[in-house]
């Protein structure tokens, strides 16, 4: 079903046959759950393999936590994503602690995700804008039907919920690289200031601050070159209205 759908399908594995079965049946990603995150010789034998990896890091406390994501930099540096999770069911929002993702992500250098033990979407949807580039998020075609967390998992009017906010947060957050979009910068050509010149002035005589103002539109000189005009003199007339020009003195 999830080759037909195009979906990328992955299991938690808790020992050593059952990695074995879902390198076998061709797993696109293996997950280790919270309850093993100190069970490291699952771990050394999970990064061992060249699928894509996923470890919760829930019940951890700071200490296991810093020892355990050493102890996995160690054996796998790639194509692995730590999730950020609180193993509460369901767990409250003033134990989320979701600073907790950019933290993991640049202190330890790995990928960062969210495991979503939350009632609602507003968690999953923070982790995005905190860097997590994973929702683990329990799933459910209801919320009555019999089992001890369909009451706190996602439906699927919430699952679309998540999905398509989380990417428009994406598209929002772009790159860390400072960018000027044609929009905006036609938008600034109208919107900023340029110096302008208030009262005539002859050609040789000086340029005094009296003489100037800053108004729009902003295709003259910018309002950082001020101090510089100031004091120079005029190489020609110069009518009232006119956007000076760095040759115009």
């Amino acid at each position: 079903f999830a080759k037909k759908n195009n979906i990328k399908f992955g299991t938690a594995i808790f020992n050593k046959s059952q990695l074995l079965e879902a390198i076998k049946i061709k797993c696109d990603f293996i997950k280790i759950a919270s309850m093993d995150f100190d069970n490291y010789d699952l771990i050394q034998d999970t990064c061992k393999t060249k699928l894509p990896l996923i470890i919760s890091t829930g019940f951890a406390s700071n200490k296991e936590l810093e020892f355990g994501l050493r102890f996995i930099k160690k054996r796998r540096k790639k194509n692995i994503t730590i999730l950020h999770c609180v193993s509460v069911y369901p767990a409250d929002n003033k134990s989320l602690n979701l600073r907790n993702i950019p933290m993991i992500k640049n202190k330890f250098k790995f990928d960062v995700g969210f495991s979503d033990h939350t009632i609602g979407t507003t968690a999953a949807i923070v982790s995005v804008s905190l860097g997590a580039t994973v929702i683990e998020k329990h799933f459910t075609t209801s919320k009555k039907l019999s089992g001890w967390d369909h009451s706190i998992s996602a439906n699927p009017s919430e699952m679309r919920e998540i999905v398509e906010n989380s990417k428009r947060i994406l598209t929002t957050l772009g790159s860390y690289e400072r960018k000027i979009s044609p929009r905006e910068l036609k938008q600034s050509k109208i919107m900023r200031r340029s110096i302008v010149l208030i009262s005539n002035i002859e050609k040789g005589k000086k340029i005094l601050n009296s003489h100037l103002d800053l108004r729009r539109p902003g295709t003259g000189l910018r309002p950082q070159f001020l101090k510089k005009i100031v004091g120079k003199k005029a190489k020609k007339n110069l009518k009232k209205g006119y956007l000076l020009k760095l040759g115009d003195f």
